[in-house]
């Protein structure tokens, strides 16, 4: 669970880019986000966490928090969602 944006006006937001990782009823906050995040969609597989698309510039991308480097790196399955032309 994380991103996401602080609504001030109509067509300005303030982006965060904090993200938390929920097990069961505890709450670990990762490392921010590698971009700004806003109706992206999250999940786990395989015991790995993904964040994939969303609105705005940037947004065609696969995310994968790697837990040995603690950090997000461009998913495989990127190439495989999102082929270049």
């Amino acid at each position: 669970m994380g991103g996401g944006v602080i609504e001030i006006d109509r067509e300005v937001f303030d982006f965060k880019r904090d993200f938390w990782r929920i097990d069961g009823s505890t709450f670990t906050q990762l490392p921010n986000l590698p971009t700004n995040s806003l109706n992206s969609l999250a999940f786990e597989l395989n015991g790995e966490l993904f964040l994939a698309g969303g609105e705005g510039v940037g947004t065609r991308t696969v995310w994968r928090y790697s837990p040995n480097a603690q950090s997000w790196l461009l998913s495989p399955l990127h190439q495989s969602i999102f082929p270049t032309a």
